[in-house]
């Protein structure tokens, strides 16, 4: 999965970077995660690809952070302490629940 962060909602991008552990709420099932910030090459094919499936008001955006999301290995690698839950375009795209930064 894909999160692009960009204008001021950024705040969650600086918590992926400080601890890349995370949890994402999507239509009510909470799954966990780990980000890896993408550079370069594979930075701009994520937001080619983010675009196209967000639509064209997605490319108005200057996307700042953009991470890939991996299942975490340990299903309760995002519990604990620096457990978050990542809000992101493409679940309000789709109709479910927002995430909620914790």
């Amino acid at each position: 999965m894909i999160v692009c962060a960009g204008g001021d909602g950024r705040g969650w991008a600086a918590n992926l970077h400080a601890d890349p552990r995370c949890t994402l709420d999507i239509k009510g099932r909470r799954s966990s995660f780990v980000a890896e910030s993408l550079t370069g090459e594979a930075r701009d094919a994520a937001v080619a690809d983010f675009v196209a499936a967000m639509g064209r008001t997605a490319g108005n955006t200057v996307w700042a952070d953009v991470f890939v999301l991996r299942p975490a290995a340990d299903p309760g690698a995002a519990a604990g302490t620096g457990e978050r839950v990542v809000p992101t375009r493409a679940e309000t795209a789709a109709d479910a629940p927002p995430g909620r930064p914790t």
